[in-house]
């Protein structure tokens, strides 16, 4: 045989005007310093909840970024869940940033888990 090549593909984001997202980097001390197998809840103002766990794999010679990315629509983020990856929870006050870095100890814990 002959050798087939495939051919590349560009998209355009027609959204990207109305729509919005945000990227949520999570930060902790020692080894585990990108809290791998962490997990991100997102509040949006329509009462829709989105989980995103953090993986550090990807595919063969290749990963994908460690940070959870939430589309929102036209919406807003009205509550930030994390849950590390030994299993303790923390909630942070969202902002209206499109990059949020949530460092661990910087959140707050709540009696009452506006989650549930």
């Amino acid at each position: 045989g002959s050798e087939q090549f495939a051919s590349s593909r560009l998209y355009l984001n027609d959204a990207a005007d109305i729509a919005h997202g945000i990227n949520l980097m999570l930060r902790q001390p020692g080894m585990n310093r990108d809290a791998v197998n962490a997990r991100v809840q997102v509040r949006r103002s329509d009462g829709a909840t989105q989980l995103r766990e953090l993986e550090a794999g990807g595919s063969f010679l290749g990963t994908h970024p460690i940070e959870a990315h939430v589309g929102l629509g036209i919406g807003h983020v009205t509550g930030l869940r994390v849950q590390w990856p030994d299993g303790s929870a923390e909630q942070f006050r969202p902002s209206d940033a499109t990059v949020q870095v949530l460092e661990r100890g910087g959140g707050f814990d709540l009696f009452i888990d506006a989650f549930e």
